[in-house]
C-alpha cells in the first residue's frame, strides 16, 4: 500500500508564520493538519485565514493550550482519522528547514514502519537559552537511557507512521480531548 503523507503542525502563538509553512508543504504536494492549540487574537485569526488560501488544510481546534505534546497527539489522531498513513510533524514558527520536506517523505517511503527523526541544525543565530536548553535535555536523556546513542534529543521534525504509532497516543489524547473540545464550533471560536 502506498504511503498517504501529510504534515501535522501544532500552532500556538505562531498563526502569523504558519501560512508560510503550509505553503512550503503544499509546494511539495503535502496537505496540512494544523492544530489550534488555544490561540487567541491575531494568531488565531491568521491561523484560520490559512483555510482561505489552502482549503484542503484541516484545523483541529483546542479550547485551551495543552502544550506541544497534546497538540501533536491531536494532530496525529486527526491525520489517522482522515486516512493518512504518515505524518510529518513540523513546527509553525518556520524554524524547521522546508528543504528537508522531500527528504522526510522519501525516508518514510523507504522505511514505512519506522519513526523518522531529524537532527536540528543550529547556526550562530540560535539563542543562548535554546542552546542551553538543548544541552540540559541531552544530559537528561543520556542519564535516563544510560546511553550516548541519541546524538541530539531535540530532534526537530519527525515522521510518524500512523498505523503503528497513533495507538500510543490515544489514551493520553482521549483525556485531553474530553477536557478541551467541549462547546467548540468548527472554527474553534
Amino acid at each position: 500500500m502506498p504511503n498517504k503523507f501529510c504534515a501535522v503542525i501544532p500552532v500556538y502563538r505562531h498563526g502569523e508564520t504558519a501560512g508560510a509553512v503550509v505553503r512550503a508543504l503544499a509546494e511539495n504536494g503535502i496537505p496540512s493538519v494544523l492544530v489550534d492549540d488555544g490561540n487567541t487574537g491575531a494568531s488565531k485569526k491568521a491561523l484560520y485565514a490559512i483555510k482561505d488560501e489552502f482549503p484542503d488544510a484541516d484545523i483541529v481546534p483546542l479550547k485551551k493550550n495543552g502544550g506541544k505534546g497534546a497538540a501533536v497527539c491531536a494532530g496525529l489522531l486527526r491525520a489517522h482519522g482522515l486516512g493518512y498513513t504518515h505524518a510529518l510533524q513540523i513546527d509553525a514558527d518556520g524554524q524547521h528547514d522546508s528543504a528537508s520536506i522531500s527528504f522526510f517523505a522519501k525516508a518514510a517511503a523507504k522505511h514505512p514502519d519506522d519513526l523518522i527523526c531529524g537532527l536540528p541544525a543550529y547556526d550562530a543565530t540560535a539563542s543562548k537559552s535554546r542552546e542551553t536548553g538543548r544541552k540540559i535535555t541531552n544530559f537528561w536523556v543520556m542519564l535516563e537511557t544510560l546511553s550516548t546513542d541519541i546524538p541530539d534529543a531535540m530532534c526537530g521534525s519527525r515522521v510518524y507512521p500512523l498505523p503503528y504509532q497513533w495507538y500510543n497516543f490515544y489514551e493520553f489524547w482521549k483525556i485531553q480531548r474530553e477536557n478541551q473540545q467541549e462547546g467548540y464550533n468548527e472554527k474553534g471560536i
